[in-house]
């Protein structure tokens, strides 16, 4: 998050030196060097990789949990998406339209630092659908359209509520087979990463059919959904399993 805010703020800094075209070569560029980066300097252990993927994803609250903190994450990076088209449609100064695209990362910094910092493990996981909740439910106001302003409140309040994954941490750890928790939490990474892109995909079309606006509040509205319903499974798996069933 603080690399997003970072990133925000030096790709701002760079489009008003040097224009939209210039800064998107720019930044496609040092995409091409780090992926170069990647690939000639990480390991590669595919087979170990997917066997380690294998196990983890053979235990089912696991499953429910991966399923739990990806789906609404990638519902509401879907609806954060739409943010810049949004302020466009309201043809919001530079200024508001940087407010609208800081404000998630803003917001998500902060709720993991209030319920990182502030709260013992057993809240955190008590307040797991609260903050569920709190993702989804601001983001319904922006079907009416507000101005760029107020969207960016929303938005901020919205991503409050993404701390909600703290919840499920100390579950997942408990749960993952031995020997697995680094690629257990390495999954954990990659759905993260896969469920951040795929959320736009599926948003685009739907604020082309529609509206940004109406896209958004869409998305929140899935997001209260696969909160409601992801939680309940994964409440109900939680007495089933035991130290010896999950290492199993």
């Amino acid at each position: 998050m603080i690399a997003q805010l970072g990133g925000i703020a030096v790709g701002g800094a760079t489009l008003q030196v040097v224009g939209p075209a210039p800064a998107l070569l720019i930044a496609a560029g040092l995409q091409a060097v780090s992926a170069v980066v990647f690939a000639v300097g990480m390991p590669s252990l595919p087979a170990e990789t997917l066997r380690g993927y294998r196990d983890v994803l053979r235990v089912p609250l696991l499953r429910d949990l991966l399923l739990l903190c990806l789906v609404p994450l990638g519902f509401f990076v879907g609806a954060e998406s739409l943010a810049v088209a949004d302020a466009g449609a309201h043809h919001a100064s530079g200024l508001l339209t940087a407010l609208v695209i800081g404000a998630p990362p803003a917001g998500a910094l902060v709720g993991e630092l209030l319920v990182g910092r502030l709260c013992r493990p057993a809240t955190r996981e008590r307040l797991m659908l609260p903050l569920l909740l709190l993702v989804g439910v601001p983001l319904l106001p922006l079907a009416l359209t507000p101005a760029p302003a107020v969207a960016a409140l929303l938005l901020f309040v919205a991503a409050i509520g993404l701390a909600y994954e703290l919840g499920g941490q100390r579950a997942f750890r408990d749960g993952l087979p031995e020997g697995r928790q680094g690629v257990g939490f390495g999954l954990l990474r990659v759905g993260t990463m896969t469920a951040q892109g795929v959320g736009p995909l599926l948003a685009g079309p739907l604020a082309s059919a529609l509206t940004p606006a109406a896209a958004m509040a869409i998305c929140g509205g899935f997001v209260l959904a696969s909160a409601v319903l992801l939680r309940g499974v994964a409440a109900d798996r939680a007495p089933e399993a035991s130290p010896a069933t999950l290492r199993a």
